[in-house]
């Protein structure tokens, strides 16, 4: 449960949707109006407000929607500090840990869910086969298609 309410998040703030940013309404202890509001807190970025810290993702959706998610914030392109309302999602566990784990130490190709066969490449999200493609790109694409198709 958030103790900030999300009327109380657009009082703060006002939100940037081309660059993801929110920005303080009102001036006083160290910021001013206009000004970003927030520091990086690996690998996210964070907000202190009222005297508790935020994942600015999560500001930003109570800004936009004008409620809490009701889950976790999944960051679509696996930018954490991209908080651009289109690349967020309200998302299950589940779904958002596919773009936590990333691609598998031991994996030759650095892609989640994508392995080399038969002079071509073969997908499987969930354990589930997608497809075969040509391409390593064209892999990459049904992989990204496919884990977007859970939200």
């Amino acid at each position: 449960m958030e103790d900030l309410s999300a009327l109380g998040v657009r009082e703060e703030f006002d939100y940037d949707p081309t660059t993801g940013n929110l920005r303080w309404k009102t001036s006083g202890r160290g910021r001013n109006v206009g000004e970003v509001a927030g520091f990086y807190g690996n690998p996210y970025w964070r907000v202190k407000v009222r005297g508790r810290a935020y994942h600015a993702h999560r500001l930003v959706w109570a800004h936009v929607h004008g409620v809490w998610p009701s889950g976790e914030i999944d960051h679509i392109n696996e930018i954490k500090t991209d908080n651009r309302i289109s690349n967020l999602r309200d998302a299950t566990r589940s779904v958002n840990m596919t773009n936590i784990s990333g691609a598998q130490r031991n994996s030759k190709l650095g892609h989640r869910g994508v392995t080399s066969r038969r002079g071509g490449f073969m997908v499987k999200f969930r354990n589930k086969w997608v497809g075969d493609y040509p391409t390593l790109e064209q892999a990459v694409m049904a992989y990204t298609k496919a884990k977007e198709g859970m939200s």
